[in-house]
């Protein structure tokens, strides 16, 4: 998988660390699953949790991941869930295998473009210097960008009290230094002849992010495709957690609850 700062890149996100929350539904849902398959525990401490509000650290996660696999393996071919087809004429197969393999080709692909990108850098820079950043600072925040500063603006007019004349004048103005910053970029580029391998790169963040979206509206038609969904994401949160993580994972579990 990239590492940190690529993904980070190819998805227009800041370059920083961030926990996971709301996770308590996918445990509780795999709990389900695997208590009308026959396996769960007839005693077992309730869950206090909360969808939006209470924390959840990336190891839980990764457990209900691990829950997901014994549920699996435990329910055996006893589970009307995964049963044989009774005519191989009928079987189709789990669209979220090929959406997973997609998927990581194009993360693949992400981590080639960008390790091409930045040894080309690194070429160019003793003679043209370092990329322009193309973020910017605003009040609190010392690096954002594209919709951050949407986002920035409608947080600000939001505090109690706040002077909205100012916050649009500051609003209009980062702006105005964000396009900038991203024609310093583009300038850079052209200087450096690297226009055309940044375009690429782009093109391949553009294409994994595509199929991230395609992997959360795939509903899972095995149990044994849900918990590869899971599974991979899981892993994929331990490099930072990113908007994509939560849709895919609800669809998982909801498909799972399907299969109950």
């Amino acid at each position: 998988m990239p590492n940190t700062s690529v993904r980070a890149a190819a998805e227009g996100l800041p370059n920083y660390p961030r926990e996971s929350h709301g996770l308590g539904f996918v445990r509780k849902l795999l709990m389900a699953w695997a208590s009308r398959a026959g396996n769960e525990p007839a005693a077992r401490k309730p869950v206090q949790e909360s969808f939006m509000y209470q924390h959840v650290h990336r190891r839980a996660l990764i457990a209900a991941s691990t829950g997901a696999a014994c549920a699996l393996a435990v329910a055996g071919p006893h589970s009307s869930a995964i049963a044989a087809p009774e005519s191989f004429e009928n079987f189709r197969p789990d669209p979220a295998f090929a959406a997973l393999d997609r998927l990581k080709a194009a993360d693949r692909a992400l981590s080639r473009s960008h390790w091409r990108l930045e040894n080309a850098e690194a070429r160019a820079r003793p003679t043209h210097g370092f990329w322009p950043s193309r973020l910017i600072a605003w009040r609190h925040y010392s690096a954002i960008g594209g919709r951050e500063i949407e986002k920035a603006r409608i947080e600000f007019l939001g505090h109690p009290g706040a002077d909205l004349v100012r916050i649009e004048e500051e609003y209009h103005d980062a702006k105005k230094r964000y396009r900038a910053a991203l024609r310093a970029g583009d300038d850079w580029d052209r200087r450096a002849g690297l226009t055309e391998v940044r375009s690429r790169a782009r093109e391949a963040g553009k294409a994994f992010r595509r199929e991230t979206r395609r992997l959360a509206q795939t509903q899972a038609t095995t149990p044994a495709g849900a918990a590869a969904m899971i599974d991979f994401v899981a892993r994929d949160m331990q490099t930072g957690d990113t908007e994509w993580h939560l849709p895919a994972l609800k669809a998982a579990a909801v498909a799972l609850r399907k299969m109950a």
